[in-house]
């Protein structure tokens, strides 16, 4: 194979990835040690495999070449996002006017408040500000921003927008999270009005897709949200539940627009094709139509053009014949849609689409080649196919789905196997429900329900292999993890490479030495190098998503648990992976949601002794839920307040607020809840729950200084904090509990900011999974779990 080209794509790909995490959140030191890494190893690998010896020269002209051209369209892409006119009119908050184009689909999804659990229902779209006037001044600007609508009769407005309109706006500017692709969020403050109409072949891909909707009435509930996910992209209809166990399964790639989709596409143009012997130029290039056509159709969002680009390099394999196309079409389908988006650059679906077709490329035969050999012959060929194509692509993506925190089960390949083969059934008598509805609604539906018949067969699968659960690896989390599995994936490729050069002997050792390692994984998990708990801890801050859990250990398997998070087995797994039977005294700051929801997780197979809570039974509705569930446990629940104090094994738990209600200064809730100062083995900690700056301030003009060692920062690290309170905690460490991409923009940056400022070396568990302080050589250490 020629590996010329491969150098240049990498190294374009990763300088462009480097470009945008330095200018975002991300650690650029991390990234461009991951890339320094990734060169080297891909050096090897190519001289491994390269048929042509690349010289050392020549690759480092590549890699040159690639740092500068990646570097480039970076910096140009995101320069006019973060100065421009819209950068600059949200940084302020500016309520502005201006004319916009839609270019996405309107998506709606409806979720449970974090706080209350009051449905929520949310439409995101895409825009693109042609023109924006912003304090007297009107500016051409041509840049992305992101809508998020919640208000009702606005939504019902947004909700029949097609891509290509265009519209009269007024709203409110507010700044987007550094590194992505948008120059800010726009919030709308009354309806658009609607200026031009959307092109004739978008109104057309739009009656088409609420075609397809429309003709899967008569299918089940599973049918009418796989069919429009199989056929066109569109998840829109898929319930929640179903999305989940086709996670779970590793079939979420079925049912968005994947190289899979393409793929099937493809086969059936090209059969159709071939039936009816047309010209094998003309067979391509009205395949290339039929792709470009579906592009419009489904819409040309970056995981569809990803899709198609790498469609096409599997197209130009077949038609070139040669075993040395694949690779170098693959490095300029890499390139040209970083060019086009750098933002894949960073996209874990991206590196999904180009493992698996670089996958497709390098392992295929060599797999078919070893299960011809080992398979019995009366195995038909074509399961054996199946089975090569799944084996090599799950391989191939499994450190990516190790970052991803994805589970990674072995059922995942048998489901593969069954489900591809119906996905093509569904998938193309989707599309075809999708051009017949218009001409015959009768015979739409008709097709329509023979495709949900298919995809109700997927969803079964589904619903079996997600609930397999013996077969998922409970891999390793965070960096250890994904460099434990590029370790074992390089063995495999390395023992694959030379199986038949090995004796009887040593290929019997080589799969003894890997069935062990599963095994161990299976029975142990925490046999890895990174030992968890950590020795001698003291405090453990859980990850739980967006919420709060806070477990002080008091004893053997014995700890205070303060506050529970919102999701009953995260809270569970932190304290099971502790080792936690006995719980003392159960602390719930406040009320909200993200606080007490996991409650059942916490208490469930576990003594618990005191439940103590807020004065403020605020919200309503999750404070009748922590009711409802101590009632069903018969436990009473009672209020702590300044200045409470008790002591458990030599350990301290001191209330310092709330000494009064403060209510209607920003929510009452939060500011409701107890903080509590705990000393333990000399270590002192300020456990601060949501206040917010009023009880903040209160608390800094009625109690004297005090500088503690950690503090968990209160609130999630929202941007409502007091400069005062920081000083006043004076923390060496700041825990901060948030979840990844929540819909908040926790934690702020002038928050982590703050906190810095003031000395403390801030830690979040969005990054760093479970947080934990010990008591190493009589200091304090911290260690993350990931």
């Amino acid at each position: 194979m020629d590996f010329r080209l491969s150098s240049l794509a990498v190294a374009t790909w990763l300088s462009a990835a480097i470009v945008i995490t330095s200018v975002g959140l991300a650690n650029p030191v991390w990234v461009s040690a991951m890339c320094a890494t990734f060169i080297l190893v891909a050096r090897v690998f190519i001289q491994k495999f390269s048929s042509d010896l690349i010289e050392t020269k020549t690759l480092l002209a590549m890699i040159l070449l690639g740092t500068l051209l990646g570097t480039g369209i970076a910096v140009l892409r995101i320069l006019p996002l973060t100065t421009g006119p819209i950068a600059q009119a949200s940084q302020s908050n500016s309520v502005v006017s201006g004319i916009a184009t839609i270019t996405s689909d309107p998506v709606v999804t409806h979720s449970k408040e974090a706080l209350n659990w009051n449905d929520r229902k949310l439409l995101r779209i895409t825009l693109r500000i042609d023109s924006l006037t912003a304090r007297g001044k009107t500016f051409n600007v041509g840049s992305p921003v992101m809508s998020f609508i919640t208000e009702p009769e606005l939504i019902a407005v947004a909700e029949n927008y097609i891509p290509g309109q265009r519209f009269e706006f007024s709203g409110k500017l507010t700044p987007a999270p550094i590194g992505k692709p948008f120059a800010g969020y726009l919030k709308l403050l009354e309806p658009p009005g609607l200026i031009q109409t959307a092109p004739r072949y978008q109104m057309l891909a739009a009656d088409l897709r609420s075609g397809l909707h429309e003709s899967l009435r008569f299918s089940s509930d599973a049918a009418q949200g796989l069919v429009p996910g199989l056929a066109l992209g569109d998840s829109s209809a898929l319930k929640p539940e179903l999305a989940k166990q086709m996670k779970a399964a590793g079939l979420t790639h079925l049912i968005a627009v994947s190289g899979t989709n393409v793929t099937l596409l493809i086969v059936v143009v090209l059969a159709v094709l071939r039936g009816f012997r047309v010209n094998r130029n003309w067979q391509y290039f009205a395949t290339v139509i039929a792709l470009l056509a579906f592009v419009v159709l489904v819409r040309p969002q970056p995981s569809v053009l990803r899709a198609t680009v790498m469609g096409l390099v599997a197209l130009a394999a077949t038609y070139s014949k040669s075993n040395r196309s694949p690779v170098p079409a693959l490095s300029v389908a890499v390139i040209a849609l970083v060019a086009l988006d750098p933002w894949l650059a960073v996209s874990y679906g991206f590196a999904l689409s180009v493992a698996a077709t670089a996958g497709l490329i390098l392992w295929v035969n060599r797999i078919q080649t070893f299960l011809d050999r080992t398979i019995p012959k009366r195995v038909p060929l074509w399961i054996i196919q199946t089975l090569t194509v799944t084996i090599a692509a799950q391989f191939s993506v499994f450190p990516i789905l190790v970052a991803l925190g994805s589970p990674i089960s072995l059922s995942s390949i048998p489901a593969n196997m069954l489900t591809v083969p119906l996905a093509g059934p569904a998938m193309v008598l989707g599309l075809l429900a999708a051009l017949v509805t218009p001409l015959s609604q009768v015979l739409g539906t008709a097709i329509a329900w023979v495709a949900g018949c298919f995809a109700h067969l997927i969803a079964i699968v589904a619903q079996l292999s997600s609930a397999i659960d013996w077969l998922v690896i409970p891999w390793p989390a965070g960096k250890f993890g994904i460099a434990l599995a590029l370790l074992s994936a390089s063995g495999v490729v390395q023992v694959g490479l030379a199986w038949r050069r090995l004796t009887a002997m040593q290929q019997s050792q080589s799969v003894s030495i890997a069935l062990a390692a599963l095994v161990l994984l299976w029975i142990n998990p925490s046999f890895t190098l990174k030992q968890w708990p950590v020795p001698n801890w003291v405090m453990v801050s859980c990850d739980v998503g967006q919420g709060d859990a806070t477990v002080i250990r008091v004893g053997r398997n014995e700890a205070v648990v303060v506050d529970v998070g919102g999701d009953a087995k995260a809270i569970d797994r932190c304290l099971s992976d502790l080792r936690i039977k006995r719980i003392p005294v159960l602390l719930l700051t406040h009320f909200h949601a993200d606080h007490v929801g996991g409650l059942e997780g916490a208490i469930s197979n576990r003594e618990v002794g005191q439940i103590r809570v807020s004065p403020l039974n605020d919200p309503p509705s999750t404070t009748e839920f922590v009711t409802d569930v101590l009632a069903r446990l018969n436990q009473k629940s009672t209020v702590m307040t300044y200045p409470e104090r008790f002591v458990i094994n030599g350990v301290s738990f001191t209330c310092i607020w709330p000494s009064e209600l403060i209510l209607g200064q920003g929510s009452d809730a939060n500011n409701a809840s107890v903080a509590i100062a705990v000393e333990v083995n000399g270590i002192s900690i300020l456990l601060a729950g949501d206040i917010e700056p009023p009880a903040q301030d209160k608390i800094v003009r009625d109690l004297p200084a005090t500088d503690f060692d950690v503090i968990k920062v209160a609130h999630h690290g929202s941007r409502y904090q007091s400069s005062d309170f920081a000083s006043w905690a004076n923390a060496e460490v700041a825990f901060i509990s948030v979840g990844i991409d929540n819909d908040y923009g926790h934690p702020a940056p002038e928050t982590i900011s703050l906190y810095e400022l003031t000395g403390s070396q801030v830690f979040r568990t969005d990054l760093g999974g479970d947080l934990v302080v010990s008591i190493q050589d009589s200091q304090i250490r911290v260690a993350t779990r990931r």
